[in-house]
């Protein structure tokens, strides 16, 4: 799975193999679990950071379908 976010000003970054993101305190961090489980645990790797006053938005990207910007894109606001 990807990521593709949107920051301030209208940069966009994609982070590939990332299954999920949290939020941790002022910054929202991508993680890519192990074995492909979609739990999250002190195993799972870090794999990109943002300050999350600059996240505008992010979107989940099926790997097929990257990158890919339609209407019928979703999206979840920050």
């Amino acid at each position: 799975m990807s990521y593709e976010v949107t920051l301030k000003p209208d940069q966009v970054e994609v982070v590939e193999g990332a299954d999920a993101y949290v939020q941790e305190g002022p910054l929202t961090t991508f993680f890519q679990g192990r074995d492909g489980r979609a739990v999250l645990d002190c195993w799972a790797r870090r794999l990109a950071s943002f300050r999350t006053a600059d996240v505008v938005c992010v979107r989940w990207v099926p790997a097929v379908d990257l990158p890919c910007r339609g209407p019928d894109a979703w999206r979840w606001a920050v």
